[in-house]
């Protein structure tokens, strides 16, 4: 075990929490470059799911999480594999939307499909800018207005903070298209 785990503003769960992510590492992270990223990329975020790390970094809908955690599971992933740091944080990104402005239904529905890796959304922040590189809803719920959901309170998260939009992700782009109130968000450039 490391000497800073024993600093005194961790606690036992912290330096549980460091030897279940070490474990969860020794099965699944390395540094490999996958040809498939995406495929990739689904498959550590369900593993992460499936390890009930991801809880760590989604919010519950009444709590944030906890800083120290999300620190320690970073700084662990990000040293055996930056592809399984990528995931992990992207689904606490991509869950802030629905966390800031979801409906407490929308909440109780999403976010914990989410923090089990059965939902994914990502996007990326750049000088100003918010770059929506994928958005994806289980395909049981396709049809239902879920994705639409997603990007409506991604985009109101967007104005919020007052950043421009840049949406790669296909279906990103044809939801702003569609709504002409939205289209003021589009970077320019």
């Amino acid at each position: 075990m490391t000497d800073w785990l024993h600093w005194p503003f961790l606690e036992d769960r912290h330096r549980d929490l460091y030897q279940r992510v070490c474990d969860w590492c020794g099965d699944n992270a390395d540094d490999s470059h996958p040809d498939d990223v995406d495929a990739a990329c689904r498959a550590l975020v369900a593993s992460l799911g499936r390890a009930g790390l991801l809880k760590l970094c989604v919010a519950d809908g009444d709590s944030i999480p906890d800083v120290r955690s999300l620190a320690i599971t970073r700084a662990l992933l990000a040293s055996r594999s930056g592809l399984a740091d990528f995931a992990f944080a992207m689904q606490g990104l991509g869950s802030g939307a629905i966390s800031l402005f979801g409906s407490t239904a929308q909440k109780a529905e999403w976010l914990p499909k989410v923090a089990s890796g059965e939902a994914i959304a990502a996007y990326a922040l750049h000088a100003g800018k918010i770059i929506f590189t994928h958005t994806e809803v289980p395909s049981a719920y396709g049809g239902r207005g879920i994705g639409s959901a997603l990007v409506r309170f991604a985009l109101a998260s967007a104005r919020t903070r007052g950043l421009k939009v840049v949406p790669v992700c296909p279906f990103v782009a044809a939801y702003i298209e569609k709504h002409p109130e939205e289209q003021d968000l589009l970077d320019p450039t």
